[in-house]
């Protein structure tokens, strides 16, 4: 005879609704398939860490930026070396929350693929697109190399210097930079073979605005082909999970708790319906980088040392960082 399972609604404590019986069958295909659902909505939330963290990074420019302009006759030095400070700080959670989100995506992939897409190798797929993205990017293999440096040996970003026309200026150019020494860049250990398509630079300073725009860029673009390879696999489990629902609930409220009837003991786990609906949306849209934020949607320059720009004032900040 089968095993018999119960469940019912769970708000901040049991309800007084009567349990409802569930199949071992049932119970089994539910929980698999709620796992590997919510498995793609804590890998969705880390994307959007990575995205948070990125548009901090470029809101941290405007604020640097802004506030120089506005402060162009004062002393600013102190100032000026706290913002590179910043930077690094915004920058270095960006590069380790996207380490965080990949080593999550290839891990999870591993394991979801045996419930959700049996019929070819998903994580193959995955790092097929990470490796094709590094190889044709070097704003990749830049920004990869950058944060194994800055993980075991210290901070990238030197200094910042930003153009303060005077007068209005609404030009589509970002008169502002986060600079690297690029010559020091080079002879990081493993640079030569971490960077497999380098750029023509022959100056001292490199703007990292444009690579980490880039790098991002990357991302979003393996974020979306993440969702196009999954989405009709996660429709099918999610349809398995409502479908089950509705086979032992006339109600179904957002949160369920499915256990044994061995008073609680047995196996058992919290299904919460919003965490589904989430999901649901969030594979419905296309990530886009959002040009309304900051300067995002201004135009970078990659040297200060060549630019010149007329009627206006340069002004540099720098901090050591080795």
């Amino acid at each position: 005879m089968e095993e018999k399972y119960y469940a019912h609604a769970h708000f901040e404590c049991l309800s007084g609704i009567p349990p409802h019986l569930i199949t071992q069958s049932d119970f089994n295909s539910l929980r698999t398939a709620y796992k590997a659902c919510l498995s793609l909505y804590w890998i969705e939330k880390k994307f959007e860490i990575v995205s948070d963290n990125y548009y901090e990074f470029e809101e941290e420019i405007k604020t640097s930026y802004d506030f120089i302009v506005s402060n162009r006759q004062k002393n600013i030095v102190k100032e000026g070396q706290k913002q590179v400070s910043t930077l690094n700080r915004r920058l270095v959670n960006l590069l380790c929350s996207i380490r965080m989100y990949r080593d999550q995506v290839l891990h999870d992939s591993s394991q979801l693929q045996q419930i959700i897409c049996p019929d070819y190798d998903m994580k193959q797929k995955l790092e097929s697109k990470t490796n094709e993205l590094y190889d044709r990017s070097f704003a990749f293999q830049l920004m990869e190399l950058l944060r194994n440096y800055t993980q075991h040996q210290g901070l990238i970003i030197e200094r910042v210097t930003a153009f303060i026309p005077f007068g209005n200026f609404t030009g589509n150019k970002l008169l502002y930079f986060v600079e690297v020494n690029f010559n020091a860049i080079k002879e990081i250990e493993g640079y030569n073979k971490k960077i497999k398509t380098p750029i023509e630079h022959n100056h001292e300073w490199l703007n990292l605005i444009e690579f980490i725009r880039e790098y991002y860029k990357c991302w979003i673009e393996f974020h979306n082909y993440l969702h196009t390879i999954i989405s009709s696999a996660l429709s099918k489990q999610l349809n398995c999970v409502y479908s089950t629902l509705k086979k032992h609930f006339e109600i179904i409220d957002d949160s369920i708790s499915v256990y044994t009837e061995k008073d609680g003991l047995g196996p058992h786990f919290l299904l919460q319906l919003s965490y589904l609906k989430g999901l649901a949306v969030m594979y419905t849209k296309e990530e886009k980088i959002n040009l309304m934020l900051g300067y995002i949607s201004k135009e970078c320059i990659r040297c200060s040392e060549t630019t010149q720009v007329r009627n206006s004032q340069k002004m540099s900040f720098r901090c050591n960082t080795v």
